[in-house]
Order: structure tokens, then C-alpha cells, then sequence
């Protein structure tokens, strides 16, 4: 995602990737429960400025 993002002319120093794991589930389960909605992709726009 990050490389598409800089191919398509997003300054890479204006990028934030992080990585969360089993600290912030969207959906909370069991430990060994495979959730699908627990493997995402997040974008936030912020416009200048902010």
C-alpha cells in the first residue's frame, strides 16, 4: 500500500504506517480465533493543516 501510495505522488515523509497486532482487534476474540475482519488496511486523509 505504502508503494502504491509514493507511486501515485504521495511525498513518502507524509506517510505513517503502523502496525497494531493482537493489541487492537476490531473484532475481540478468543486467543487462536481466526477473525477475518481483524486483518484490515486503515487510511486517514488529513487535509493541510491538521
Amino acid at each position: 500500500m505504502r508503494a502504491e501510495l509514493i507511486a501515485n505522488g504521495v511525498p513518502a515523509d507524509q506517510i505513517v504506517t503502523s502496525g497494531r497486532g493482537e493489541n487492537d482487534l476490531a473484532v475481540p476474540t478468543a486467543a487462536g480465533v481466526n477473525e477475518p475482519r481483524n486483518r484490515r488496511v486503515v487510511i486517514i486523509e488529513q487535509g493541510p493543516g491538521t
